[in-house]
C-alpha cells in the first residue's frame, strides 16, 4: 500500500497507532470508486446519518508498505520484512523469556 496521512498537529506516534472512535478501513476496487463516493455523498444527505471517508492511499503491486505525510517519507518497507517480524514476534519474545529463566 502507498498512504498518505494528512497535515495534523497530532503527534506522529498517536497518528499511526492510538485507537480510538469507530474507524474503518475500507478497500475499493478502481472500478467502483464512483459508485462509493456517490455513496457517501449520499450519506451526507441521509436522514440515518452521515458517513465520513478520507482517502489514504491506494493498494500497489510493489511489495512495499509506503507511508508519507507531506514530504516527509515516514516508512518504506518491504511487506516480506514486515511479515517476518509479525510472524516471528512472539516466538522471539517466548524465546527471549526462556533463556532470561534459564540464567
Amino acid at each position: 500500500a502507498h498512504i498518505e496521512l494528512p497535515s495534523s498537529t497530532i503527534r506522529l506516534d498517536r497518528l499511526l497507532f492510538a485507537e480510538g472512535g469507530a474507524r474503518i478501513l475500507v478497500s475499493v476496487p478502481s472500478n467502483q470508486l464512483a459508485a462509493w463516493k456517490q455513496e457517501i455523498s449520499d450519506s451526507l444527505n441521509s436522514s440515518l446519518g452521515a458517513v465520513y471517508a478520507m482517502p489514504l492511499g491506494s493498494v500497489v503491486s510493489t511489495g512495499e508498505l509506503v507511508i508519507n505525510q507531506g514530504t516527509a517519507n515516514l516508512v518504506q518497507l518491504p511487506v516480506s520484512d514486515l511479515r517476518s517480524v509479525f510472524e516471528s514476534a512472539i516466538p522471539r519474545r517466548m524465546d527471549s523469556h526462556l533463556e532470561s529463566e534459564h540464567k
